[in-house]
């Protein structure tokens, strides 16, 4: 009997209709601010980086609060090309909220690439390991940044560890064959 009657409501959840929800029901994202926020975000996901620094340069205008938009704003501006807005980004987003590790990460490995501030980067990107320890793509960053200090055994070792965390990160094994081809290790 209790079959039957659990059949009965399963039958009856499914055919009634989904309950749609939609951002403007929620009060806390019925500001433009959020909502340009929230389609930013939205659009770093689809790969129209443009569209997204746009929409996100003005939600940090309207809600100069969120370290969240300004961390999505700098990657956005990163993938656009536009670096000096992209690390000033991630820097408002780490004034916002100074233990934000994947702001800590992004700006250490961008200064890092673009051999800005070698010893900023590396401390950047530390602090973001400290964090969070078992992250690989964040072991690859203070890799790359250690790599780009000429710091290669302490960069091989950090490889190693992205590679332990998650054995199909593939960016990690080019940077380890990086290390290894520039330290004269061909085998």
């Amino acid at each position: 009997m209790k079959k039957l009657a659990y059949a009965g409501l399963l039958v009856l959840f499914l055919n009634l209709p989904a309950f749609s929800l939609t951002l403007d029901a929620l009060p806390a994202y019925q500001d433009e601010g959020m909502k340009l926020y929230i389609r930013g975000t939205s659009k770093l996901q689809e790969n129209n980086f443009t569209e997204a620094a746009s929409d996100l340069t003005k939600a940090v205008k309207l809600r100069p609060d969120i370290p969240e938009a300004f961390h999505n704003l700098g990657y956005a501006f990163e993938r656009c090309g536009d670096v000096r807005n992209a690390i000033r980004a991630y820097e408002r987003a780490l004034t916002l909220k100074p233990a934000y590790p994947s702001a800590l990460n992004n700006l250490g490995y961008l200064l890092a690439s673009t051999e800005q501030d070698l010893l900023q980067a590396i401390g950047l990107c530390q602090r973001a390991v400290q964090l969070s320890p078992n992250t690989p793509s964040f072991r690859d960053s203070l890799g790359w940044a250690l790599y780009k200090s000429n710091r290669n055994q302490e960069a091989a070792e950090q490889f190693q560890t992205a590679l332990r965390l998650d054995p199909t990160f593939y960016k990690s094994y080019f940077n380890l064959g990086l290390v290894e081809y520039t330290s004269g290790n061909f085998s």
